[in-house]
């Protein structure tokens, strides 16, 4: 005897509790089928309610025997059946749907819906990584100084500062910006490229920008200057990715300041000169005399009474003079009050600060004991200083003469007409000793930026001599 499963139609063992095909409850249910082999009669199903499952079966009529065989003993299984409660036998045709069903199957479903997931995966990772939305996430990326799938052509890292100066450029040129995008999109033949680097999710390709670099070089030919780029220390040249930079150059010099500033698109190689409001001078004075400018202490001169000044700021007026000690006392030279417009006009021009310069009387000792031609009015050109040069010229040929002194004394303060004696006293060899007087009138006398300067040496008479 065997079970059908009415869940699934199929046979069962009779000892089963649960169908091992559909796990169908066959104990507690009232629609079980049993199938009672009853030999050679053929098989019989029938429900455990079935008032006939206790009767034997009907006896056939043999062809040749007329006699009625004894009734046929019920079976081991037949008793188990009989004991069993059983429900009533379902229609062939019932017996015939339940052989027949199947059990429900989940996974095409399953599949379906994977592959619809994949296939709207798909279309959205299409979307994501096309090179169209990847060069929108790279162009907004460069605006935001982010470096993210930025490579340099000469493959120095980019940083977010070295990035700056690109998305400042893009900031202050949305023309130039909307372009940019245009040519990634385009033809890609421009400075800036869009190039492929390897691929996401092993299926979409991976773009990155390559941005070239350029030589920028800050040329700066000035003493006391410091060059800033981007408010970065400059060292004269370094390779820079494109965009706008800031070059500021500074100098700072005896309290006085210069600057310039210039702002650059670098867009291919690039050398940026510095130009400051500067000069250069120098002062000529006594030896080891110290030099002022707007009356602080600015340097000492050199033992040869020489200092020079280079790269001096002339942003602001100042002014110049000398001071050394003389018996104890600060002796000061002219003063020159501006000298930045002399300088301005005469780059390093030479102001000579002696002190004859500041005095008549020391002026004329001086070019009467040696000549300057410096300290007349056009220099050599002056026909006062041919004549002085003249007399000078004699008496160093005087035979004998070893050495001699000169000694002005000046009678009035007229220096349009200006009247003075000048003594000489001459050295010879042998110890001979000799001096001559002799006394000019109507010189003239000339001031200047730096200092007085001789015009005319007068007219000059012997007074005596012994």
């Amino acid at each position: 005897m065997k079970k059908i499963c009415p869940n699934c139609g199929k046979e069962v063992d009779p000892e089963e509790k649960y169908c091992p095909f559909c796990h169908f409850n066959l104990v507690n249910n009232e629609e079980t089928i049993v199938t009672i082999d009853v030999g050679l009669l053929g098989r019989r199903e029938v429900s455990g309610s079935d008032e006939e499952s206790d009767k034997p079966p009907e006896k056939e009529e043999s062809a040749t025997e007329t006699a009625t065989p004894p009734e046929k003993p019920k079976t081991e299984e037949s008793k188990l059946k009989k004991s069993k409660k059983t429900d009533p036998v379902p229609p062939a045709h019932a017996t015939s749907l339940l052989k027949n069903k199947k059990h429900f199957n989940i996974w095409p479903i399953v599949s379906a819906v994977a592959i619809l997931l994949v296939a709207v995966l798909v279309m959205g990772s299409t979307s994501f990584y096309s090179r169209k939305q990847q060069v929108n996430r790279i162009e907004t990326a460069i605006k935001n100084d982010k470096v993210s799938h930025l490579v340099a052509a000469d493959k120095q890292k980019i940083t977010a500062k070295k990035l700056k100066p690109l998305s400042d450029y893009y900031k202050k040129n949305p023309k130039a910006y909307k372009k940019l995008k245009k040519d990634l999109m385009g033809k890609n033949d421009g400075p800036i490229r869009l190039i492929q680097d390897g691929h996401y999710l092993g299926l979409f390709p991976r773009y990155v920008v390559q941005l070239p670099t350029y030589k920028l070089q800050v040329k700066n030919d000035y003493q006391h200057t410091a060059v800033t780029v981007n408010g970065e220390h400059f060292d004269q040249a370094a390779q820079v990715l494109p965009g706008r930079y800031k070059i500021k150059a500074e100098t700072s010099y005896l309290g006085q300041t210069a600057k310039d500033e210039k702002t650059v698109d670098v867009w291919s190689d690039q050398e940026s000169k510095v130009k400051l409001n500067v000069g250069s001078f120098k002062v000529k004075s006594a030896p080891n005399a110290k030099d002022y400018l707007n009356n602080k202490l600015a340097a000492q001169l050199d033992g040869k009474g020489e200092k020079t000044f280079t790269d001096m700021p002339l942003t602001k007026d100042f002014s110049l003079y000398v001071a050394k000690n003389s018996n104890g006392k600060l002796v000061k030279s002219k003063m020159i009050a501006n000298a930045t417009a002399i300088v301005r006009k005469h780059n390093n021009h030479v102001f000579d600060l002696t002190w004859g310069s500041s005095s008549v009387k020391a002026l004329l000792e001086k070019n009467f004991n040696k000549l300057n031609a410096k300290d007349f009015i056009n220099g050599k050109k002056n026909p006062n200083y041919a004549q002085l040069k003249k007399i000078v010229r004699t008496w160093k040929k005087t035979p004998s003469l070893t050495s001699y002194k000169v000694k002005v004394k000046q009678h009035n303060k007229n220096l349009k007409s200006l009247n003075y004696s000048v003594t000489f006293d001459f050295k010879f060899n042998m110890g001979g000793t000799s001096r001559q007087v002799m006394k000019f009138t109507n010189a003239s006398i000339k001031k200047s930026q730096a200092g007085l300067k001789i015009d005319s040496i007068g007219s000059g008479r012997l007074l005596g001599a012994r």
